[in-house]
């Protein structure tokens, strides 16, 4: 599922609902000039914006779902108090399929998820515009008491799954005891060296410590095909003819606990925690494993991601001001 928020861009103000990307770094919505893949999106007309500054230079955005392009243009954004003048962002003119309309996942119902465009929290070197990205102009600006922002993630179990995105802070009544923060290894995605991965009492996972990304965008937990097959193998899920997996809904409360451990502390999933209850297009309900490989990704070294089956357990902040990352269990 994906969590979205509105933001407002322009004068006077267009809105667009918006996904925050920590496993990004671009800004970018649909222009009134898009034909391709944008059916159905609010879109952004520069000649309604006063505020508007042409650029004009062409751009490429690449995700695991698509690629969108267009041209990079600059204008006010206004992100709940906060204004940002003349932040440069993509006005998209393609976007292909899976960007708006991904594929059904197994064969359950299609999500059509309602959102606008995409704003990357990722540090400013994996931006693919090239430009000084939203957060980073928040920090520049000093429109933030501190260079720092926080996401809770609402469980998928409440009727109306809620999140919550803190932009310059952290709230503590949204989590348990205390925070426990493990140093950025490289400013690029919010990454870092995880100690080790336990699937039940099998701890031959991320031996040696594994390189690791915290990704809002994601998701699900993900790891090296071979290491994923080995939890899906322990947890006794059965791999459907999509190449998914699944386990007995009923069975779900007594699956083995995984623990993720990450600057020495430990940090414990349960099954109902990192399975997923989906609803197939013959109205069954199946639970699935919410496990991914990043064989595909093309790194040179083993990767781990977590995502929002992680996050939706870990209350995170993002601290920009000390590069680490803060995680504590949610309430």
């Amino acid at each position: 599922m994906d969590y979205i928020g509105e933001v407002k861009l322009g004068t006077p103000a267009q809105t667009f609902r918006i996904i925050f990307d920590t496993g990004s770094a671009d800004f970018w919505v649909p222009s009134v000039r898009c034909t391709d893949g944008c059916q159905d999106r609010r879109k952004y007309d520069p000649s309604h914006s006063s505020s508007h500054i042409p650029d004009g230079k062409q751009v490429s955005i690449k995700y695991g779902s698509g690629e969108v392009r267009g041209v990079v243009g600059s204008d006010t954004l206004q992100l709940g108090e906060g204004v940002v003048p003349a932040q440069p962002f993509a006005e998209i003119t393609h976007a292909s399929p899976g960007i708006f309309h991904p594929e059904p996942f197994d064969g359950t119902i299609a999500r059509d998820v309602p959102f606008d465009g995409l704003i990357g929290l990722a540090y400013p070197k994996v931006s693919s515009l090239k430009v000084k990205p939203v957060f980073d102009a928040i920090m520049e600006k000093k429109l933030v008491p501190q260079s720092v922002f926080s996401f809770y993630l609402g469980s998928t179990t409440s009727a109306r799954p809620a999140g919550e995105l803190v932009l310059g802070g952290i709230n503590h009544e949204r989590f348990k005891g205390s925070l426990h923060y493990v140093a950025v290894s490289k400013k690029r995605h919010w990454e870092f060296q995880m100690d080790h991965v336990q699937a039940g009492k099998e701890k031959r996972f991320c031996v040696g410590g594994c390189w690791t990304v915290v990704d809002s965008g994601s998701s699900f937990i993900e790891g090296p095909g071979e290491e994923i097959d080995r939890i899906n193998r322990i947890i006794g899920s059965q791999k459907t003819e999509h190449g998914k997996y699944v386990v007995d809904c009923k069975t779900v409360s007594k699956l083995p606990k995984l623990i993720f451990t990450i600057g020495g502390r430990q940090h414990t999933l349960k099954g109902a925690d990192y399975t997923l209850k989906l609803q197939t297009s013959d109205h069954q309900v199946r639970c699935y494993a919410g496990f991914g490989t990043t064989d595909d990704y093309g790194t040179k070294k083993p990767l781990w991601i977590l995502g929002q089956v992680f996050m939706r357990k870990f209350y995170t902040v993002f601290d920009r001001d000390a590069d680490r990352i803060g995680f504590a269990e949610a309430r």
